[in-house]
């Protein structure tokens, strides 16, 4: 990755993660549905 330390891709992957989570959670309550809690055991 052009020799960017391996914690900035790490971080990269997670806030793209996180980004299509609030999307995915903006879709489901445009449906009227209560989107589940993704870190909630």
């Amino acid at each position: 990755m052009g020799g960017q330390p391996v914690s900035d891709i790490v971080w990269a992957m997670v806030e793209h993660t996180a980004h299509h989570r609030g999307a995915l959670t903006v879709y489901t309550r445009a449906l009227g549905k209560v989107p589940p809690m993704p870190y909630m055991g």
